[in-house]
């Protein structure tokens, strides 16, 4: 049986720019998801027979928008870094 090997490498900074807003339309999306799925419900499925029903929906978009606001807050940190690292770098 193939065994696959791992090769542990730095990942560079344009790298981890890239993941992270790869990860940021991936929260996006599961937001745009969410928001539909709710107004699908209010809409459609007749609103909500009790508060628990509305209470799931609203959590998940909830935490799409925190996840998305902490990607968000480290894509603005990674390029504060990079600022400066070309300031001292010069």
């Amino acid at each position: 049986m193939y065994q696959q090997q791992y090769v542990n490498k730095p990942v560079t900074q344009n790298e981890y720019l890239m993941i992270l807003h790869h990860r940021l339309e991936c929260f996006t999306s599961e937001l745009k998801i969410q928001t539909e799925n709710l107004s699908r419900q209010l809409t459609k499925g007749g609103g909500f027979d009790d508060s628990d029903g509305l209470s799931y929906y609203t959590q998940q978009i909830q935490l799409a928008t925190e996840n998305m606001n902490a990607v968000q807050a480290l894509i603005d940190m990674e390029k504060q870094n990079a600022v400066q690292n070309q300031m001292y770098s010069n």
